[in-house]
């Protein structure tokens, strides 16, 4: 069964992390670039898509679809071979779908004050206990077991970048995780150019 995916995109945001896993699954999609630098995200038009003014924006099969992560697992299970996602009822299933949902409205909170140019009190406290909660959820090789999913993907968008700041360098563990994504995961090419809608 073929479905009708729109992506709303704006290239090094978190709409990165959803291209690349419609990339990975090779499903067909129309694609809207947005102009983030000059307010397309605030623009009344984007907002009938995604209300909060922030990106990525999704329509799948007319569905509007605001948050990233529940766009990644609607567009990992609509795989029929399932390559990035467990199969409901399979035990790695809990495990993926906690990463996916554990990563923006815990873990990213934590991690990103540590990102600031400014001195944040109690900043680096916090982003060493998520590195510390991170521990006790993996699975290992990958979150959610031996398989690659989207729950990896969503995760090291964001770890790039604490890894490129050395804030990894002390953690065996995750500096291992961050660098074997590295090569496995097409960032660098996520963007090439490539035939699209105009962008707004």
């Amino acid at each position: 069964m073929s479905h009708e995916i729109h992506l709303y995109h704006c290239p090094g945001t978190r709409s990165d992390r959803v291209k690349l896993l419609l990339n990975m699954l090779e499903l067909p999609y129309t694609e809207t670039l947005i102009d983030q630098a000059a307010g397309g995200h605030k623009n009344p038009q984007y907002l009938k898509i995604n209300p909060f003014g922030k990106l990525p924006g999704l329509t799948l099969d007319g569905q509007l679809v605001v948050e990233s992560a529940a766009q990644m697992l609607l567009i990992a299970d609509i795989d029929p071979e399932h390559r990035m996602a467990p199969r409901p009822g399979v035990p790695a299933r809990a495990a993926y779908v906690q990463w996916l949902v554990a990563t923006p409205t815990s873990i990213e909170p934590m991690v990103m004050p540590a990102l600031s140019r400014m001195p944040i009190p109690g900043a680096k406290k916090n982003f060493k206990k998520a590195l510390e909660i991170q521990t006790a959820l993996y699975q290992g090789p990958y979150l959610a077991g031996p398989k690659l999913t989207a729950a990896d993907i969503f995760l090291h968008w964001g770890l790039r970048f604490v890894h490129r700041l050395g804030l990894l360098d002390q953690d065996p563990l995750w500096l291992d995780y961050a660098e074997r994504l590295n090569a496995e995961l097409d960032w660098q090419g996520l963007n090439a150019p490539q035939t699209a809608e105009a962008a707004q």
